[in-house]
């Protein structure tokens, strides 16, 4: 990591994007403001948002230092805390209430577990997609009949403020991107990029 940090700050790079898992991206983001490169640094939503900022923050405590600074991650769903919207409202009590558990077998017991995050928001959201195209689809169906109910969603209202299209030419639903900044510990949506860039 100490290697790419300094060919990217002596090429003079004034903003890095990571695509990548939550730990290689946050052992970059370490490295980089361990060696005082305040430039702003951001992570598409594949990351894991939650167990990079969890790492993030632990090992700020360790060191005394802020990770989070400048650092920006894009979402492809809203905050799981926008309690402004109904489908926002529903995740969070059908989580609440059905209070789903990570099987031992496949817990990472070095990370807490993540009881609302970006992830599950958007598993939900994708599963109200499938349910409404089943049900579209019949009693009996079919690869072409479910394809063709998925086809047939034309601004259907997910609750997320952002009506979700499909088409025969069209296979991405959604074309909303939420920018998050780390507030108090906690992803934000960014409301000013000044200050959300600013080391």
């Amino acid at each position: 990591m100490t290697l790419a940090v300094q060919a990217l700050r002596q090429a003079g790079v004034e903003a890095v994007l990571c695509t990548g898992a939550y730990q290689g991206c946050g052992a970059f983001i370490r490295t980089a403001r361990d060696r005082g490169w305040t430039a702003p640094i951001s992570n598409v939503s594949f990351v894991g948002s939650e167990a990079m900022l969890s790492l993030l923050l632990r090992q700020g405590q360790a060191s005394g230092r802020d990770y989070t600074q400048a650092l920006v991650n894009s979402q492809v769903v809203p905050s799981y805390d926008d309690v402004s919207l109904p489908g926002v409202v529903e995740y969070r009590a059908l989580m609440e209430r059905h209070n789903p558990q990570v099987p031992d077998a496949l817990r990472d017991s070095r990370q807490a577990l993540e009881v609302l995050s970006f992830r599950s928001l958007e598993g939900f959201i994708n599963a109200r997609v499938i349910v409404e195209a089943l049900r579209r689809a019949g009693p009996n169906p079919t690869r072409t009949s479910f394809r063709q109910a998925l086809e047939s969603l034309k601004n259907f209202d997910l609750g997320i403020g952002a009506p979700l299209t499909f088409g025969p030419e069209r296979h991405q639903g959604l074309d909303s991107v939420y920018f998050t900044r780390v507030v108090n510990g906690r992803w934000a949506p960014i409301t000013d990029w000044a200050a959300a860039v600013k080391a």
